[in-house]
């Protein structure tokens, strides 16, 4: 089964009684002769080809359920049509680099050590596999690692180039991790005050990452409704910009909860 609206796909309970019935009621359709087959083929090419002529002039009332046809109507719902990632899309399971060892010389930025990772394309188990060995070797605890090194080795430079890309090795560190999430969006926020343009398009990079299954829908209207109210650690104008730039994406997630409990 495909969802036409948002393009998710599940499967029929083979033990329900109705899957069940389609079932063997399908298994008893009887073959076709060989010679009836061949004559229903040639009409039916006939049949398509005068279908496909009329479709010509017919709007297709059924909605697309690829990844970017949904993605693009959660944009147009949000009101913001700008391209997260330009020209990239987000890998199946990436490209097997040259072996890879990830080593922080002394005096080395470990962000320049981690950009260059990235850029080798690493599959999802070898980026998980060396980015943590780099962490047990460096000693850093999880919240250090997402904070001063994986977020802004993927987002600090340049957040819609690869977007998906570096948001799938993103979602490997954060999924079912609530924790980690809050230290996403803490990032996100620290984001924002250094390069304030990310605030202009913050709804659709917040959608991205929850997209993506970085960040789950609990999360982000818990931190939507409570704001860093710390004027030394963060500039309030910047908190009250970034929660307005957001209020158009936190409704629609809200609406969107709502339309389907009504449902």
């Amino acid at each position: 089964m495909v969802c036409r609206a948002c393009g998710k796909t599940t499967y029929c309970d083979p033990t329900n009684r109705l899957v069940s019935y389609m079932t063997k009621r399908d298994d008893k359709k009887p073959q076709k002769s060989s010679k009836t087959a061949g004559k229903e083929k040639v009409k039916q090419g006939k049949s398509k080809q005068k279908d496909d002529e009329e479709e010509d002039d017919e709007e297709d009332w059924c909605l697309s359920t690829t990844r970017e046809a949904v993605e693009e109507r959660r944009r147009e719902t949000l009101g913001h049509n700008e391209r997260l990632s330009a020209g990239s899309e987000k890998p199946e399971g990436g490209v097997t680099p040259t072996e890879t060892v990830l080593t922080i010389a002394p005096g080395q930025n470990p962000l320049e050590v981690l950009e260059k990772f990235w850029a080798s394309n690493p599959t999802r188990e070898q980026a998980i596999t060396k980015i943590n060995e780099l962490a047990t070797a460096q000693a850093w605890s999880e919240g250090t690692l997402l904070r001063n090194y994986l977020f802004p080795s993927l987002f600090a430079k340049d957040v819609r180039k690869d977007f998906y890309k570096k948001a799938a090795y993103l979602n490997l560190f954060t999924k079912n991790n609530k924790k980690q999430q809050k230290v996403v969006l803490y990032c996100v926020e620290k984001l924002c005050q250094i390069v304030p343009n990310t605030i202009q398009i913050l709804p659709s990079f917040l959608n991205g990452l929850y997209v993506e299954e970085v960040l789950d829908e609990d999360i982000l209207v818990q931190w939507y409704k409570h704001p860093i109210n710390d004027p030394k650690r963060f500039d309030p104008k910047v908190s009250k910009a970034i929660r307005e730039s957001a209020k158009v994406f936190i409704d629609w997630l809200q609406n969107a909860e709502t339309e389907d409990s009504d449902e």
